[in-house]
């Protein structure tokens, strides 16, 4: 019986958390604990496609990066064609339909929604 009751609280779960496919734009680059560790700027574009493609762009850096992407759980695995070709795993700290934190170590990206 309790089974029964899980298995559509899970689907409830999955159906209602928000996507993570979206136009984001960078808020900041920081270490956790608010000290800013590379500039950014809200103009500069962070894009996750539905067809597990990414992009984005840090004007003040001069970067450019894309590549592919894979969602396993709370973790992100970006494989990157541009700039060089790696593989580069982040954690998704939180996820919301205006924001998105992700980590790296001790580095957390933060970006605000752009739509």
């Amino acid at each position: 019986m309790k089974l029964q009751f899980y298995i559509p609280l899970s689907l409830l779960f999955i159906a209602c958390s928000p996507s993570l496919d979206g136009r984001y734009c960078f808020d900041q680059i920081d270490d956790g604990k608010g000290n800013i560790l590379k500039e950014t700027q809200a103009s500069d574009p962070f894009l996750l496609k539905a067809d597990g493609s990414f992009h984005y762009s840090i004007e003040s850096l001069g970067l450019t990066a894309k590549g592919t992407y894979i969602r396993k759980g709370d973790s992100l695995i970006f494989t990157y064609a541009q700039p060089s070709d790696t593989i580069r795993g982040y954690q998704i700290d939180s996820l919301s339909h205006k924001r998105l934190v992700l980590s790296e170590g001790g580095v957390k990206y933060r970006f605000n929604s752009c739509e």
